[in-house]
């Protein structure tokens, strides 16, 4: 007979998804698992934690073809999305998002893999995302129905044991560690057609003779013993008790040799601490000379007193610009070397925040005066921190910078194209995005925008603490677009044409651009005047002695 199993938990979820983590799901999920496995002789696989997405889901089924009986066991959340009941495995949200639609996971089971028998166990939720009072909550023990080894002894081809009542919610026992379905499972009782896998029947402990029922049995994963009485087993290794203390006897040698090898380490950890304080000491001048160039006049990290802007020092170097990946495009190329200076880039994007409370100051209490008129150009109006965008770089050079210099009394402008990719970069490193390669951590592109702005710095900073460079909103540079780097500068001023091009040059992709746009060497091009919702901007601080 053929008998298969997959056995499915997840505890942990996405911070941003929705769903509150669990305790016991792989737990018992692992727990079950090792009792199909041990008991009754199934060939079991296991997804647990990260691993249980659905596109591992969905590859783990289509490794089963053929069979008497299959067996899928479900611990995690669960709930209705428009209309339909999903699982929601590790890395789907609330929202549906690579969320597991339970009547397509159905049709898999029943006509895809060729089982006589289907048996589905879910401790999930059936309708997490409505709320119900406490009256309509499961309780222990409330649903009869949930007796697993009693619907086995059926004859219908699909059976579905539920963890809890339609539209109510599932939940954990705290007192016992595992979830209601689980316990469940031992309390089943005999069925005059139960099948003979499942047949309560009386064996011998070959450790201490003792006549238990099989169920109340287990299968040392040692050294292979099988019906010993649980009172030799150890919860936490699933061993024997003469294994576990075999184990432990090799535990105490192998410490005994761990701790001599670590005392000579430490003698020898002792000596190199005295030579590497020695050296310290001959380095120290030269490392405060050297910190000044690499930190800054101000530091790594300065702030504007006046409005609270944040910069963050990068630090000057020579590197490679343009498609070092060669999977750009041709206004990317040639590759070339661009020495860059030192400066101040901004940390964030401007916010809208930050852009009315400058403008406010350039002439106060204007825009009061003008009945239903509002300051902030932006599309996406959703608090202070969120990216000012729907700005042109005639509005950011003729109105924003100047305003912003005789409020601060300091000089501000926008970044050059060398500098804006070399900052992007983390100072000139080979990066596909800026940061990395992992574009859904470092960036808001159109796969998990949600088809808006986000509040900066909400995504990983790159390697200098920059925010935001790639995705979230494309950001003007101070340079006039070319189609090609040949004849660009190279020492990271601003390319410019006399008179002025047609166009300036945007980098970095916005919410709404694919992965490959928001690419650290992407490149797209805008005239002064153009302005929408996936547009705004950085500034580069002027340090001056």
């Amino acid at each position: 007979m053929k008998q298969q199993g997959l056995f499915i938990g997840v505890n942990e979820y996405e911070k941003d998804s929705g769903l509150g983590s669990l305790k016991f799901a792989e737990k018992d999920a692992d727990h079950i698992s090792k009792i199909f496995s041990s008991r009754y002789g199934f060939e079991v696989d296991t997804l647990l934690g990260k691993a249980a997405t659905r596109a591992g889901i969905e590859d783990a089924l289509d490794n089963y073809r053929g069979g008497d009986l299959f067996v899928l066991f479900y611990a995690g959340h669960g709930g209705e999305h428009r209309g339909q009941y999903n699982l929601f495995p590790s890395g789907s949200n609330a929202n549906g998002r690579r969320a597991l639609d339970f009547s397509v996971l159905s049709r898999i089971l029943q006509y895809d893999l060729g089982f006589s028998k289907i048996l589905i166990l879910l401790d999930a939720c059936r309708n997490e995302n409505r709320v119900y009072d406490n009256k309509r909550r499961s309780t222990p023990g409330f649903y009869a129905s949930r007796d697993i080894e009693a619907v086995l002894m059926g004859d219908s081809y699909v059976d579905i044991i539920y963890g809890c009542g339609e539209g109510q919610v599932s939940y954990e026992a705290e007192e016992l560690e595992h979830g209601l379905l689980r316990t469940c499972a031992p309390k089943a009782d005999k069925q005059p057609d139960e099948p003979d896998i499942l047949s309560p029947c009386y064996v011998l402990c070959p450790l201490c003779g003792r006549r238990n029922e099989e169920i109340n049995t287990f299968k040392c994963l040692s050294c292979g013993k099988d019906y010993l009485c649980l009172t030799h087993q150890d919860a936490n290794t699933y061993v024997c008790e003469q294994c576990q203390a075999a184990h432990q006897k090799k535990k105490i040698e192998q410490d005994g040799i761990r701790r001599a090898q670590e005392k000579e380490k430490e003698a020898l950890r002792i000596e190199k601490e005295r030579q590497k304080q020695r050296q310290q000491e001959k380095e120290q001048k030269q490392r405060e000379a050297e910190r000044l160039a690499r930190e800054g006049l101000l530091g790594k990290a300065w702030k504007d007193p006046k409005t609270g802007m944040a910069f963050v020092w990068v630090p000057g170097g020579t590197f490679d610009m343009g498609d070092t990946f060669g999977d750009g495009k041709e206004n990317e190329q040639p590759v070339h070397k661009v020495k860059v200076g030192g400066f101040y880039m901004g940390k964030y994007q401007v916010t809208q925040g930050e852009w009315v409370k400058v403008m406010d100051k350039k002439s106060p209490g204007f825009w009061s005066k003008i009945i239903g008129f509002d300051p902030n150009p932006s599309d996406f109006k959703k608090g202070d921190r969120y990216p000012v965008e729907n700005v042109s770089w005639n509005m950011i050079v003729e109105q924003f910078i100047p305003a912003l210099n005789k409020l601060s009394d300091q000089t501000y402008r926008l970044p050059t194209e060398a500098e804006w990719e070399y900052a992007a970069r983390s100072g000139g490193k080979k990066e596909k995005y800026a940061g990395g390669d992992d574009v859904d951590a470092l960036a808001w592109y159109d796969d998990n925008s949600n088809n808006s702005t986000h509040e900066v710095g909400t995504k990983a900073p790159n390697g200098l603490g920059l925010y935001d460079m790639s995705g979230n909103v494309w950001e003007w540079c101070e340079d006039d677009w070319h189609n090609n780097y040949d004849g660009a500068p190279d020492d990271g001023t601003a390319w410019m044409d006399s008179p002025r091009g047609a166009d300036r040059v945007v980098r970095g992709g916005g919410w709404d651009s694919s992965a490959r746009y928001v690419r650290s060497a992407n490149r797209g091009r805008d005239t002064p005047d153009y302005r929408n919702g996936n547009l705004g901007f950085r500034l580069v601080f002027q340090a001056v002695k």
